[in-house]
């Protein structure tokens, strides 16, 4: 009896290490997180080392919303927002062709990482490297493009495939309330 007693104190001695689950989502400081409700996404930036610059002129139907500059390293996350006019798997194919005859570029052929997203990495003159990331969403595909100096600190690659990966869909109201913070 007294066997069963201390097995159970130390699974009890146990179950008190292991850490409890979050009470809920990380907190994301608001000027950490550029929301727009007009192309309804939200990403965020790691660090105040990186900047978010908005609104870039682009070609016709395709909305440059935003760009996240790492001033330190010339590095840079840029979120293009273009119409769904063609599967996201072919929208990527076409995005990879046509950079890889520029000259100078090299791409690797683009891979589902989601059923609604796709990737691909590519280089250009060995002097800068870089990594596509598009996601599907209902009437438009996000088309987050980022870039880096061969040779800059892993660290920054780090968060550049974080910014790219906290790319995601906000709900976009129609009505009184779609009006209210847009940004």
């Amino acid at each position: 009896m007294a066997r069963r007693g201390i097995w159970g104190l130390v699974f009890l001695l146990g179950c008190a290490g292991v850490p409890g689950r979050p009470d809920g989502p990380t907190e994301v400081d608001p000027k950490n997180r550029y929301v727009s409700f007009d192309y309804g996404f939200e990403i965020e930036r790691p660090s105040e080392s990186w900047e978010f610059s908005e609104g870039k002129k682009a070609p016709q139907g395709i909305a440059i919303p935003v760009t996240l500059i790492h001033t330190a390293t010339g590095s840079q996350v840029v979120v293009q927002v273009a119409p769904d006019v063609a599967p996201v798997e072919e929208f990527a194919v076409r995005l990879a062709r046509g950079l890889g005859d520029n000259y100078g570029f090299i791409t690797t052929e683009p891979v589902r990482i989601a059923p609604n997203r796709m990737q691909f990495t590519f280089t250009v003159e060995d002097r800068v490297e870089g990594k596509v990331g598009l996601r599907r969403e209902p009437g438009r595909i996000f088309v987050v493009l980022g870039t880096w100096p061969k040779g800059v600190p892993r660290r920054v690659v780090s968060e550049i495939e974080t910014i790219m990966e906290s790319l995601r869909p906000v709900l976009v109201l129609e009505g009184a309330y779609a009006t209210a913070g847009r940004g």
